[in-house]
């Protein structure tokens, strides 16, 4: 086989970062992608320049020898499960499966195929971790009694991790990585198995702690996705310990040390891009060699989805309501995110105007900066690459040369507004249906001096002050406007929680605009009178090349949410 054709099972997160790493690994090319959604697999395929996409099962299996699987946990089972049948070699996420059972028939059935079946734990196959359990295993620190290893990281609430309620959370997630230098190490016979876990508001663990034990040797891993702690492996033995400072599971050094602390060595090992090359590299040489898994082999991989099955059926069923009902939801008041800028570009007329119109909405929220020459200019980025065939930043460039850049709308062309003409474009609507405009100030990156004064006297000269609420990301900014307008209203931007409250608390701001996915803990008690307008960065835009996620962000109440905004509030106000 001069080349081992690769086809791709989903184009989530981690798709991205293999395709990047299968291109670096000679003997290998992706060549179709496949989605059940076959809009997500073609636009995946157009992104990365792969030549076919399907979401027929079949035509995947003719177009490759071997899958990647990075669709959701839930489905890996199956997924394998047909692509074993077929006799095409799989590589696949982990974790394989969350039953031993399951794991075992994949084996046997790789086996009986005369398949290739690894379980992507990249760790496993980095040359600094090979060379860290030989090391452990060599004597040189003794007897192996005790081996610790963490992995923690923060991660949105809003996302997979957080939202899968059957086989979300931090150990299912992350515990793959930890149980491995402990399986390595002291084997699959583990005697007991305890977990102490910490549940988050969506019902998921966001900390686990795992104890094992093995007669008189004992190991502990600990995950988490909503608690940080310090990252590291720790392999006790009675002669000396290894450590592995954070992020060991992509191991480039770890030390040996002894009784004498002067009695320190160190050792450093290639590390190239995200690790999964040597997987991949891995993954190709099995099946040039035809040198496929046996079940001694296999037995580390069944353990990990014993320990998850075990982990799943110990998991509390509790009363705690999860699930926002229709009625909570209904209250969520909803704002137009740059106007409707999922169906039109965004901060342009015409955006503002579709969201003006609909019937229910709350308000529109918009970005202001300042042009070369001082005007006050509604786009979002410092830049207007993204948006507009120019290129330069605003405050490097005068109204009139704005005016003459293109924003592609369909078969024609808009424009970057003025603050003053989207004013007048929104103001009846202002005064004739109460609607409200978020007016953020743009002043974090680029200090914009005397942008706050200009802004408030344009809304004077409109007779809007009453339907304005103004929001920035710097505290100067909100603090600036309530010295000019003591009776304005505010809003605190910030990517978390508490930097929203710090933030209101210095600038003196009625209420706060956190990111969506920073919502990990409950509003204080202090504060559940202030509104709590929360946004998101996972939505789809209007021709940009971001995946749509289909999501009720109403549902966010439950976590104190009073407002939400959203690219695409047609939809919710057509519920």
């Amino acid at each position: 086989m001069d080349m081992i054709r690769i086809g791709m099972i989903g184009t989530g997160r981690i798709a991205q970062r293999f395709i990047e790493q299968a291109r670096i690994v000679a003997g290998m090319e992706v060549t179709v992608i496949y989605n059940p959604r076959i809009e997500s697999a073609k636009r995946f395929a157009k992104k990365h320049d792969v030549p076919e996409y399907t979401d027929d099962i079949g035509k995947l299996a003719d177009l490759a020898d071997a899958v990647y699987i990075a669709s959701p946990h839930e489905t890996h089972y199956s997924y394998a499960g047909q692509m074993l049948h077929l006799g095409k070699h799989v590589l696949c996420e982990k974790p394989l499966t969350m039953s031993e059972t399951e794991a075992r028939d994949l084996y046997e059935l790789a086996i009986r195929n005369h398949c290739v079946l690894m379980e992507a734990v990249k760790t496993e196959y980095c040359p600094g971790f090979i060379a860290m359990m030989e090391m452990a295993k060599s004597g040189k620190i003794g007897k192996i009694v005790d081996v610790e290893a963490a992995f923690t990281k923060l991660v949105p609430i809003n996302s997979r991790e957080y939202q899968t309620k059957k086989y979300g959370g931090s150990f299912t997630e992350l515990g793959t990585y930890t149980l491995l230098p402990i399986l390595s190490l002291l084997g699959n016979e583990y005697e007991t198995l305890h977990f102490y876990s910490r549940y988050c508001r969506t019902g998921v663990d966001s900390y686990t702690k795992a104890y094992l034990t093995y007669g008189d040797k004992t190991a502990t891993c600990k995950t988490g996705i909503g608690v940080k702690s310090e990252g590291q492996l720790l392999i006790s033995g009675t002669e000396g310990y290894i450590l592995a400072a954070s992020p060991w599971w992509l191991t480039r050094t770890f030390q040996v040390r002894f009784e004498d602390p002067n009695r320190v060595e160190e050792y450093t090992y290639p590390f190239e891009g995200a690790g999964m090359i040597y997987e991949l590299a891995a993954f190709r040489d099995k099946i040039l060699t035809g040198r496929t898994v046996t079940m001694q082999e296999a037995q580390k991989h069944i353990t990990m989805a014993r320990t998850m099955e075990q982990f799943l059926k110990e998991r509390p069923q509790t009363d705690k309501k999860y699930e926002a009902s229709e009625s909570e939801k209904a209250k969520v008041k909803i704002w137009a995110h740059r106007g409707c800028s999922r169906r039109y570009p965004e901060n342009t007329l015409v955006s503002f105007e579709a969201a003006a119109k609909l019937p229910g909405i709350t308000g529109i929220e918009l970005d202001v900066q300042l042009t070369k020459d001082g005007q006050l200019v509604v786009i979002h980025d410092e830049k207007v690459d993204r948006t507009t065939d120019g290129h330069g930043a605003v405050k490097d460039l005068k109204l009139s040369e704005l005016k003459q850049l293109k924003i592609k709308y369909k078969d024609s062309y808009l424009q970057i507004p003025s603050f003053h003409e989207v004013l007048e474009v929104l103001e009846p609507y202002c005064k004739k249906k109460g609607l409200l405009i978020n007016v953020e100030l743009k002043t974090s990156i680029v200090r914009y001096e005397g942008i706050e004064e200009m802004v408030v006297n344009m809304v004077d000269e409109f007779g809007l002050a009453d339907h304005i609420i103004y929001s920035s990301f710097l505290a100067d900014s909100i603090k600036k406007v309530k010295e000019l307008r003591p009776d304005a209203r505010t809003g605190m931007l910030a990517g978390g929680v508490r930097e929203c409250l710090e933030g209101m608390k210095y600038a003196e701001a009625d209420a706060i605009h956190p990111y969506l996915g920073s919502l990990r803990e409950e509003i204080p008690q202090e504060y559940t009178s202030v509104p709590v307008r929360a946004w998101n960065v996972e939505e789809e835009l209007y021709d940009m090349d971001n995946p749509h996620r289909e999501e009720d962000l109403r549902k966010y109440c439950l976590f104190g949410v009073t407002d939400i905004i959203t690219n695409e509030p047609e939809k919710y106000l057509a519920i």
